[in-house]
């Protein structure tokens, strides 16, 4: 098992999942996480929404198949950078990427055949049970 005190979690939701070298031994899933905030400008008071992009990186094991596109979860895990130049455009790009990553779902499951954009088919409306009255307390 491998232990990091230098972990990060973020909040997000699934753009894509990616399965690298299926069916070899050191294949694993790379999903892309949006994490939304915004951005207000000092001197308007305007605000401007944001979108950052985050590489997670989970291990061959893992099933993705409730990792469907749009669903929100919390991602814990290790944070590095991949960096690069950019050839075509000729700068430097920084991707932010999570590897050991854990991933815990924030929504309810989508319902089979459904589309993940529905807000219907995401949330699963529970009525929630009555309080029993059967205790004797006073409150």
């Amino acid at each position: 098992m491998f232990y990091n005190l230098f972990n990060m979690s973020l909040i997000g939701r699934i753009g894509s999942v990616e399965t690298i070298n299926e069916g070899a031994e050191n294949a694993f899933h790379k999903l892309s996480v949006a994490c939304n905030g915004y951005q207000k400008d000092r001197a308007t008071g305007e605000k401007t929404d944001t979108t950052s992009w985050v590489e997670v990186l989970l291990p061959g094991k893992v099933n993705v198949e409730n990792f469907k596109v749009g669903r929100s979860v919390l991602v814990e895990g290790v944070p590095g950078v991949n960096a690069y130049i950019d050839k075509a455009e000729g700068k430097a790009v920084g991707k932010l990427r999570v590897t050991n990553a854990r991933v815990t779902f924030q929504d309810a499951k989508p319902a089979e055949g459904a589309n993940v954009g529905d807000a219907n088919a995401m949330i699963q409306n529970e009525t929630p049970a009555e309080p029993s009255n059967d205790d004797d307390l006073p409150f």
